[in-house]
Order: C-alpha cells, then structure tokens, then sequence
C-alpha cells in the first residue's frame, strides 16, 4: 500500500487480528481441554472483536475496490488514447504511401509516354524526331 489511508487500513486489519487470533486459540484449547462452558463463555467477548477485525477486513477490500476502479478508468483513458495515436499514425502513414506510389507511377508512365509520343511521331513519318535519354531507368537504357 502506497497511499497513507491505505497503510493506516492494513495497520487497522494487523492490529485486530492478532487479539482476534488469540481469542480463537484460547477458545479452541478450551475445547480442546472439555471446558466447553467456559468457550461458550467467551463467545461474547470474542464475537465484538472478532466484527471489528471483520469490519477491518471489508474498509481494506472497499479501499482496493476503489483503487482499482480507479486505475481501470485511468487504463481504459490510455487504451482510447493509444486508439486515437494509431489511427492517426495509420492515416498518415496511408497518405503517404499514396504519395510514393503516386510518384512512383508517375516516374514510369512520364518517360514512357514520351517515347510513345515520339514513335507515334516517327509513325507518322516525321523522321527529324529527336529521342532524348534521361536517367537509367528501363526505358533510357539501351
């Protein structure tokens, strides 16, 4: 336990178990002994200690409910926020995959277009078309 409140509850539980202990041992070895008389006896001093050493028990359980509601709230913040990163990480990294590929399309239908438009040129008979090679891609290798 962290939190003051927290060490003072489990100090309160410590504290009342260990006369409630006691009492318990005492009543079994009265039993033990045959003296059930004198256990039955004890059962009214030993059931008020025994309901404070309960009621510790259950103050402790609420403080750890509590807490751990607590940080459940605080978990199920952080699982929406890491939501909200990946989703943004995802929409960025989507746009820039279309990016390249955008580019990338673009590098190849760009020289090839031209070589199309210069043997359509050449087709048509135009013999003064000058082909020009950029770069050393598969279309300006040869």
């Amino acid at each position: 336990m962290q939190s003051e409140k927290g060490k003072s509850l489990l100090q309160t539980l410590t504290d009342k178990r260990k006369p409630t202990a006691e009492m318990r041992d005492q009543r079994v070895k009265l039993l033990k002994d045959g003296k059930r008389k004198d256990a039955l006896a004890m059962l009214d001093k030993f059931i008020p200690v025994q309901a404070a050493y309960v009621a510790a028990a259950e103050d402790l359980s609420a403080f750890v409910k509590e807490k751990a509601s607590a940080l459940n709230t605080s978990a199920d913040s952080n699982a929406k926020t890491a939501g909200m990163v990946i989703i943004i990480f995802s929409i960025v990294a989507t746009g820039i995959a279309v990016l390249v590929a955008l580019w990338v399309i673009r590098s190849i239908t760009r020289p090839l277009s031209e070589a199309v438009n210069k043997a359509n040129q050449l087709a048509l008979g135009n013999l003064d078309v000058k082909v020009e090679v950029h770069g050393n891609d598969e279309l300006s290798s040869y």
